[in-house]
């Protein structure tokens, strides 16, 4: 059965408060609140108070691996990884835009994500036919098995 998203989000701000008070990072990417739950924003954390901002829900689809070119290289960060966004990270480190080194990845396997315009369920059109990160260094909860692989061409 897949973690909660409720649990999700517990376990990415109990991680993300860890990493910065240990000073293993100087920011986290993550969700904040939006203008309504349907709507969660790109947020970074930068101290363990600004932890209490950050959300997950089934709405949270943006791929935060775009904001890791923004910062200078060098900068230790974490970041919250769902499976599409983890292959992005990859290929960020293959064309050297990024450091693996620099970088702790928060793993973030999802099912029932949602537009948030419609709230129709988009796992098809989202994962890459993948319900857990491909690389990730801690795994915010249980891995999913037994779902139908889809292809991202069904919606063509």
């Amino acid at each position: 059965m897949a973690t909660s998203f409720n649990q999700i989000e517990e376990n990415l701000k109990n991680e993300a408060r860890k990493l910065l008070e240990d000073g293993r990072v100087s920011l986290v990417l993550a969700y904040g609140r939006g203008y309504d739950e349907n709507h969660p924003a790109p947020f970074v954390a930068k101290t363990a108070a600004d932890v209490e901002n950050i959300v997950f829900n089934e709405y949270c689809t943006a791929n935060l691996a775009r904001y890791l070119v923004r910062y200078p290289r060098g900068t230790k960060m974490a970041v919250a990884v769902k499976p599409a966004d983890s292959r992005a990270v990859i290929q960020l480190i293959q064309e050297e835009k990024i450091k693996r080194e620099d970088v702790i990845l928060l793993g973030i396997p999802v099912i029932g994500m949602k537009n948030s315009k419609t709230g129709e369920v988009i796992d098809g059109k989202t994962t890459c036919g993948l319900y857990n990160p491909v690389l990730y260094d801690v795994l915010l909860g249980e891995e999913i098995h037994g779902q139908p692989v889809v292809s991202p061409y069904d919606v063509l």
